[in-house]
């Protein structure tokens, strides 16, 4: 399964690698991107992770991706103090790595799409 993170409106670089270090994960070589450059992505399963991104439109070269929305507050705009913002991007991963795991334990081959859209809906809306 191939992951191919990007955003409406993205941000520019990631700010924090060491975060992604600490958890064994690549350090190197991420930077936030449009979806734009996905256009001639094939795309499967699309899910958007932003409480914000739930009633975006997206674009139409996506129009046959099995959708899910897995709404989660975005960490990078928490203020406070470092431990705050600290704890913030914590609970956010925490949060994706436990939908993920749930995500990544479906027998996607054998399932329809719809039973699909439907699996990747309640991963989204269990309380963590």
């Amino acid at each position: 399964m191939l992951s191919a993170p990007a955003a409406i409106r993205p941000a520019g670089s990631t700010r924090t690698p060491w975060r992604r270090s600490r958890h064994g994960l690549p350090t190197e070589g991420y930077a936030s991107k449009s979806w734009d450059g996905l256009e001639n992505t094939p795309i499967d399963i699309l899910i958007t992770v932003c409480d914000s991104a739930a009633g975006e439109a997206c674009p139409v070269y996506l129009g046959s991706a099995v959708r899910g929305h897995w709404g989660l507050p975005d960490p990078a705009h928490v203020a406070g103090s470092p431990e705050t913002v600290e704890a913030a991007f914590e609970a956010t991963y925490t949060a994706l790595e436990k939908r993920v795991r749930r995500l990544l334990a479906l027998p996607v081959e054998t399932m329809s799409r719809s039973e699909l859209a439907e699996a990747l809906d309640c991963i989204g809306t269990e309380t963590l």
